[in-house]
């Protein structure tokens, strides 16, 4: 391969140096006439030729069609002579680069050029290559003709260009003839490689051929060989995925055909591999059949249903499971649904509801739930057994799959209805006069139905559920007066439940206009009276005023009565809250306000705002007033009187507020003028008032209303102005405000166009922000942030067209003195980030400059971190081409950093070197960090190695996946997108890891094709190959013995339950009261309900050393854990008193309690402790009775610094006592005998 590059580039070079001498201009047309006459008079060196033609491989791509066109007789010529000179040659690169040269020029021809024998005889040799032994040829000549066949210019050329390529018939012709040669002989790779090439072409062939290639194929897949029916299926995937012209290539008529025909050819239930191909075959074939004909392919939906669900219940593959619900999931979206076949589908799936397909509940589920979605808009009449079906499940004891019924009884809801729901399927089953214990099975729906109610009646609430909700609330005035507890609160809730789904009814009703107007006085009286029930009310009437926006008819209606809410909703305003509750009800209420507002009138808004506008301005006299009386000492009541003055004042103001965007100019100018005073009041006890005022403004300057644009745009001037004298008095509590306020007059100053005046008042904007760019509060630092940035861009665009540096001229303004340096950086660092792209690399020299000699100089923690977010904004806003040019001065800054800056940014800086390492590699990074600076080159050692790690860690993980298969997501519905067979085939891949071991070795471990197949069949049943069903017993996967089989069973029903279980589904229970040694032909299964009947406690069944006492019922109570669930001896206590009741007081509990925990903790090191003699012995296949202290993260815990030493002094203490005392009697047993 080297010298191969290395004549490439000679041959290059030596092509160029012709082409300059002949005064070209190096173009792709040159370049190709000087690699084609370099090939006329070459000289029979394969090296250089192979390398002449690597070359011309690579320029031929881009060589005008019309050059090619001009020469395609001379260039075909010398290239099939070459070809048919080195056909023979080992030199495999010279027959690929000629076969894919022909295939460039043949793609490039047109119509009357394919009717030449010569090009035929040039197509024909390129077919020959096509099961070559050679990889490298054969993907080449595959290659080149699928480009022909699909990609040729004359395909494209002019609007009446042939849809099928004139080569077509005879490519078909030539794969037939290959197939019938080569199907029934020894080796299969021949036929393999042309059906590799067939997945492709196949939907780009005449109708013709496709016809008996389609046969062929079927034919083949009779051979029971793995590979070969893999290759068939691939093909046919092929020809549908490819989405054939209806008339040309595959007719609606021949589709259903082959659809029928497939069903002859499906796999074993249990043979994975070719059942999972089979399904997606059939899949793409419905699909297809959907496009060509849609009744037609919804006439043939229901079998393929029928045979795919059945799946479910006879394969015990937990991967077709899955797969059965992918492949259904496309058809059931895109099918055209008639009452018939939705019946059926509907039949189906409520059949695979039974306790035979129970592990695959989940799938079904989704797919009802997709059916009531696109059969319930048409055929909801359809899918009525089926939602009761569902709802019977959901009600079920033990049901593990409630969330999924629940999201399908929403779908139910959303498609058909509430009233179809209730009427039809499940009835909600309450009438408000029931009788203890209040048992309502069916109330579950009640909060499904508030989700997903939408786009339905609004008479029905007030049919149904309305006069039920006022039984219900009767019911719990009489539950109530009997001191019924549990009654009270059950029809409470079930009434709240009920008005709960009004907001639902009212979301885009079908009959808003008309099912108002009854329920317009009860609404009222409910928000007046109803506190339970308020804010749902109110929530419905939001929903019909958002409506009314599209809906004349439901504006007119509401509006009617806008007269009389909004003086109620105005009153519940301004009553002060008592509880939190009603605390969160005036923030509905006031929300409210704001909706109904845009549909009230003219002179309704200025009646409002007039009286409002008296009673605020009464209201804060009276504050005020009452401020100036207080004395020194207030009492309680004084305080309780002034914070009631505060409130109606506040609440006014705030009702007003809302008001004055639907106001005239002259109302706007007078609430504006009385607030004036409190926008100039810089005095603390100002704040509040001022706060107010600059809410009130900026709800002005962003109203839409056009009596607010028109009073802003015609004192834009005067409000700028305001703006700017009170800038030097406003307070902190309302920074948030006037920022945002700001920002809008940016905008509006932005239509106006530039002016010295216009940049001065952004320039002092953008100082504002700066200032507050790192204060406490979110609010005041996101509208700081928004104001920077809009400053920054309005900039930019009036800059535009003229050659001052607007960019760098407002960043010298960030950076100014007066500002101070950690805001102006954290300033900079947005603007920088936003506008990269207009910052050129003079001025990001310049930023980046000043900002690492702070970083360098500076000893405030706040001005380095500013620094450090500016450098790490830097490394990822820089291209990592051109990273490098500013690397030696990053490093530099960072390494000059002082060392206690250096500890204590730490991390800071380690996300900056992260960076670097990943975007400009670690070799360059060492070699830029300062010699002396010995600790930043181990950092950036680590950092490489951890950096290396988790590349390899991501590899072997993404290896680790890709060879499992998606086994992790074996409980996910899957994706419904639709695959290629090389997918579909790579999902199974792991199929032989749930084989026995003694199978595994049939499995290559390399994972390479093995043409394996076996025939499954047994003494009673031999396989008839006459039968057209023969190919589901001739299998790819190996079938398990029948003793395996029962073996498996046996061992998965000890794990999964207690219970066997019928073929039918039934459960059933041994009767094991009949002694061991009865033959198992005596005893037989016993229905479930026979066996509830009995409930005999059989003491026999007990695993082996399981003590006496344990002859429980298996779902009996276990005592475990400590204080009332602490486990009792039984066995301590006499028989006589064993069952008996025994009064104990609460200190003998206690210390029963503390007796019971001792027991049942277990010391920790229990294990060495000696039976004979103090201290611990070492015990045989253990480790050495030590203390090991666990080396964990939580020991680094500053917090837990002074326990964790305790711990260990003592640990160590105790060391030392044990080892003084061990010594002392070592010493003494040394001195026994000496003496």
């Amino acid at each position: 391969m080297g010298k191969l590059k290395t004549r490439v580039k000679g041959g290059s070079k030596a092509i160029s140096e012709v082409v300059k001498q002949q005064g070209g201009k190096e173009s792709d047309t040159e370049y190709y006439a000087a690699l084609m006459t370099a090939l006329e008079v070459s000289e029979t060196n394969e090296d250089s030729l192979g390398a002449t033609l690597c070359l011309l491989g690579m320029v031929i791509r881009r060589v005008p069609a019309s050059v090619l066109k001009v020469t395609f007789g001379t260039s075909s010529k010398n290239l099939i002579e070459l070809l048919g000179k080195f056909v023979e040659s080992d030199n495999g690169l010279i027959v690929r680069s000629l076969v894919g040269c022909l295939g460039v020029l043949l793609r490039n021809q047109d119509v009357p050029v394919w009717s030449a024998s010569s090009t035929l005889q040039i197509y024909d040799a390129l077919l020959t290559f096509v099961a070559s032994p050679k990889p490298q040829i054969r993907k080449a000549s595959q290659h080149a003709i699928c480009a022909i066949l699909k990609a040729s210019t004359l395909l494209t050329a002019t609007e009446d260009a042939p849809r099928i390529h004139p080569v077509a018939s005879r490519t078909g012709q030539h794969c037939l003839s290959s197939i019938e040669r080569l199907g029934f002989g020894g080796d299969p790779a021949p036929l393999l490689h042309w059906l590799n090439l067939m997945k492709e072409i196949m939907c780009v062939m005449p109708i013709a051929e496709v016809r008996p290639l389609c046969e062929s194929l079927l034919k083949l897949m009779t051979l029971n060989n793995a590979l070969v029916t893999s290759g068939a299926m691939q093909c046919l995937h092929g020809l549908m995925v490819g989405r054939p012209d209806g008339k040309l290539t595959l007719t609606a008529d021949l589709n259903a055909r082959l659809l029928t025909a497939l069903y002859d050819y499906q796999p074993g239930t249990n043979d994975t591999r070719p059942t999972l191909a089979w399904l997606k075959v059939v899949q793409q074939t419905l699909l297809n059949l959907g496009r060509l004909d849609a009744e037609l392919a919804a006439g043939h939906l229901p079998r393929f249903f029928t045979t795919t669900v059945q799946l479910w219940a006879t394969s015990d593959r937990p991967e077709i499971h899955r797969v059965v619900c992918s492949t259904l999931s496309p058809l059931l979206e895109n099918c055209p649904f008639e009452s018939v076949v939705a019946e059926k589908l509907a039949r189906c799936l409520e059949q695979s509801l039974g306790y035979r397909t129970v592990k695959s509940w989940k799938y079904v589920i989704h797919l009802s739930t997709m059916l009531i979605e696109t059969a319930g808009k048409v055929q909801p009449e359809a899918i009525k057994s089926l939602v009761r079906a569902l709802a019977g499940l959901r009600t079920s004891a033990g049901f593990a799959h409630e969330t999924e019924v629940d999201f399908a009884i929403g779908k139910v809801v959303r498609v058909c209805g509430p009233r179809f729901l209730l009427e039809q399927c499940v009835p909600l089953g309450i009438t408000g006069r029931e009788k203890e214990p209040y048992d309502f099975p069916n109330s579950w729906l009640l909060p499904i139905m508030r989700e997903n109610i939408s786009g339905t009646q609004l008479a029905y609430f007030t049919e149904y559920f309305l006069p039920l909700a006022d039984v219900c609330r009767s019911r719990v005035q009489l539950c109530k007066d009997s001191q019924d507890r549990i009654g009270f609160r059950v029809f409470d809730l079930v009434q709240r439940q009920m008005w709960a789904l009004l907001p639902g009814f009212c979301k885009r009703p079908t009959d808003g206009a008309t099912a108002f107007k009854p329920l317009a006085k009860l609404l009222g009286q409910a928000i007046n009276d109803r506190p339970d029930i308020r804010l749902d009310v109110m929530a419905a009437l939001r929903q019909l005023i958002i409506i009314s926006d599209t809906d004349e008819e439901v504006k007119k209606e509401i509006s009617r009565y806008a007269k009389n809410y909004l003086p109620l909703l105005f009153n519940l305003f301004t009553t002060k809250a008592t509880t939190d509750e009603q605390e969160s009800h005036r923030s509905s209420v006031y929300e409210t306000i704001s909706y109904y507002l845009r549909l009230a009138d003219d002179e309704l808004l200025h009646s409002l705002f007039d009286k409002a506008f008296e009673k605020m301005q009464t209201a804060h006299i009276t504050m005020k007033d009452g401020e100036k009386n207080l004395g020194k000492v207030p009492t309680d009541e004084d305080k309780s009187a002034q914070e009631e003055k505060r409130f109606v004042w506040q609440s006014v103001l705030a009702l007003l507020r809302t008001l004055v965007v639907h106001q005239d100019p002259e109302r706007i100018e007078s609430l504006v003028q009385f607030c004036l005073p409190w926008l100039l009041d810089g005095t603390r006890a100002g704040a509040w008032e001022q706060k107010k005022a600059y809410g009130i403004v900026e709800d002005v300057l962003h109203a839409e209303t056009e009596q607010c644009c028109k009073h802003i745009k015609t004192n834009l001037k005067r409000i700028v102005k305001l703006f700017t004298q009170s800038s030097s008095v406003a307070q902190t509590i309302s920074r948030p405000s006037r920022l945002r306020s700001l920002a809008r007059l940016a905008r509006l100053l932005e239509e106006n166009g530039s002016s010295a005046s216009n940049k001065r008042f952004l320039m002092n904007s953008a100082s504002e922000a700066v200032a507050s760019i790192r204060a406490a509060g979110e609010k005041v630092r996101e509208a700081s942030t928004s104001l920077l940035i809009i400053v920054g861009n309005i900039l930019v665009k009036w800059s535009e067209g003229t050659d001052k540096p607007a960019l760098k001229t407002y960043l010298a303004h960030l950076m100014k003195e007066e500002n101070e340096l950690a805001c102006s950086l954290t300033a900079v660092t947005i603007v920088v980030h936003e506008l990269a792209s207009h910052c050129t690399e003079e001025l990001m020299d310049t930023v980046l400059t000043r900002v690492c000699t702070l970083l360098v100089e500076s000893s405030e923690r706040n001005v380095v971190q500013a620094c450090l977010i500016f450098l790490r904004m830097f490394t990822v806003t820089v291209h990592s081409q051109r990273l490098p040019i500013y690397l030696a001065r990053l490093m530099n800054a960072l390494s000059g950093m002082t060392e206690d800056l250096k500890h204590v940014f730490m991390v800071k800086t380690r996300d900056i070197f992260i960076r670097l390492v990943r975007k400009c590699g670690a070799e360059l990074v060492l070699r830029l960090v300062p010699a002396e600076d010995e600790v930043l080159v181990k950092r950036i050692n680590n950092i490489r190695k951890t950096e290396a790690r988790k590349k390899k860690q991501k590899l072997a993980e993404k290896e680790r996946a890709q060879s499992e298969g998606g086994d992790d997501e074996e409980d996910e519905v899957p994706s419904t997108q639709p695959k290629t067979m090389e997918h579909v085939l790579a999902d199974s891949d792991d199929d032989e890891s749930d084989l026995p071991e003694d199978e595994r070795d049939q499995v290559d471990a390399r994972g390479k094709k093995q043409p394996k197949t076996w025939i499954q069949e047994d003494e009673t049943s031999i396989v008839d190959f006459l039968d057209p069903a023969a190919a589901r017993k001739v299998t790819a996967t190996r079938p398990r013995p029948a003793e395996m089989v029962e073996q498996l069973a046996e061992k998965k029903k000890r794990k999964e339950s207690a219970f066997k279980t019928a073929p039918d589904g039934r459960m059933i229970i041994d009767d094991a009261g009949s002694d061991s040694d009865s033959s198992s032909a005596d005893s037989e299964g016993i229905d479930i309900s026979q066996a509830l009947g009995k409930l005999q406690v059989d003491r026999k069944r007990k695993m082996p050393g399981d003590d006496e006492e344990e002859d429980e019922p298996a779902f009996k109570y276990r005592a475990g854990g400590s204080g009332i669930h602490r486990p009792i001896d039984r066995k301590s206590k006499p028989e006589s008193v064993a069952g008996s009741v025994r009064k104990v007081t609460s200190k003998q509990r206690a210390q029963m309690s503390k007796e019971s925990n001792k027991s049942s903790e277990k010391e920790f090191g229990a294990e060495y402790r000696s039976t004979k003699a103090r201290g611990d012995v070492k015990r045989r296949g253990k480790p050495d009775p030590f203390a090991y202290v666990p080396l964990e993260r939580s020991a680094l815990n500053k917090r837990k610094k002074a326990k964790l030493s305790g711990q260990f002094k003592g640990l160590v203490k105790a060391a030392r006592k044990g080892a003084s005392s061990g010594s002392k009697v070592r010493a003494l047993k040394n001195k026994t005998k000496a003496s």
